[in-house]
């Protein structure tokens, strides 16, 4: 018997995310949307997607009690993480929650770290997993082995990951862009590094329009790392930057359609390029094996390094 799997939120990221659990061997079994008119839509896309009809749901908890899933895939909007996390977690299931895990921008940083270590804790105490998909975490080990390849240097102790997507006629944001990407840069630092700290007086930040840039010291138990977090939105070709740079090796992911027809990655060097699955894949594919691929841990760390430096550019720019 497959595992059944419900997706909140299925027209967007969450289309590829139910690619990928069918590609793996689990059972798209429903999914749930906003309202009747885009349910139909994301329901046509996903038969095309899957090749399968899948039923849709406004009521989630309707869904969760009817098709009674094993896992819930929240691919929602962030100021919806929490609740739809709970009643997953009410209903019996392990959840894979889209980053960044959770986020409004009226509420506090300390609220927000308050409701997230109450839901971790709701988890363990079922005895369920809940990750949070940062699924940068999951190809650190294939970045680093392609740094070794391409590099003579072991030690790594410059850091610059850049990621830059398609504003796609959305206005100039850099408190929105900082939070739908920065989750990904800091998961590369953090499997790098689980218990990095920050060096507050070293942080230079500079939100402006499309872009948000943020430099610091990381500090390990090996010595300190320079890190640059660039994330930003682009309104001209190329459409998407994936770039990750040790010392000065730089690692540029592309994409590219597999012998099999699906979707996999390139990671590329000046000096090489290797092809791996695609890091969504691996981690979905990990977290169906039973894994809990992202620990809790970081998943707060990130949560928490995120708003900080979010909370110290709104006061040093009087960004609102």
């Amino acid at each position: 018997m497959t595992t059944r799997v419900a997706i909140i939120g299925a027209s967007g990221i969450g289309r590829h995310h139910a690619r990928w659990w069918q590609v793996e061997g689990a059972t798209v079994y429903s999914f749930a949307g906003s309202s009747e008119s885009t349910i139909a839509n994301t329901a046509a896309a996903l038969e095309t997607h899957l090749g399968k009809k899948v039923p849709g749901y406004v009521d989630i908890k309707k869904m969760l009690d009817e098709t009674k899933p094993d896992i819930v895939d929240i691919c929602s909007p962030p100021q919806y993480h929490a609740a739809h996390t709970q009643l997953a977690l009410e209903a019996g299931c392990d959840v894979l929650c889209e980053k960044p895990f959770l986020y409004l921008p009226d509420t506090s940083a300390e609220a927000l770290l308050e409701t997230a270590h109450r839901l971790i804790a709701q988890a363990e105490n079922a005895s369920k997993r809940l990750c949070v998909c940062t699924q940068y975490t999951v190809g650190v080990e294939k970045l680093h082995e392609v740094y070794m390849q391409a590099s003579s240097e072991n030690t790594i102790s410059r850091f610059h990951g850049q990621l830059e997507a398609p504003a796609k006629g959305r206005a100039a944001d850099p408190i929105r862009i900082w939070v739908d990407l920065a989750p990904h840069l800091l998961s590369v630092v953090l499997a790098l590094y689980p218990e990095m700290g920050l060096n507050q007086s070293s942080l230079k930040i500079q939100f402006d329009g499309y872009r948000a840039k943020v430099a610091f010291q990381a500090t390990t138990h090996t010595g300190t790392i320079e890190c640059l977090l660039e994330t930003a939105n682009r309104t001209e070709p190329p459409n998407n930057i994936r770039r990750f740079v040790f010392n000065e090796t730089a690692i540029d992911v592309d994409g590219q359609k597999g012998q099999d027809g699906e979707f996999e990655v390139v990671l590329r060097t000046s000096k090489n390029s290797v092809v791996c699955d695609d890091m969504m894949r691996l981690l979905i594919r990990r977290f169906l094996a039973g894994e809990l691929p992202v620990p809790t841990t970081e998943s707060i760390r990130n949560l928490e390094l995120m708003l900080y430096i979010l909370e110290t550019a709104k006061k040093q720019s009087n960004l609102l």
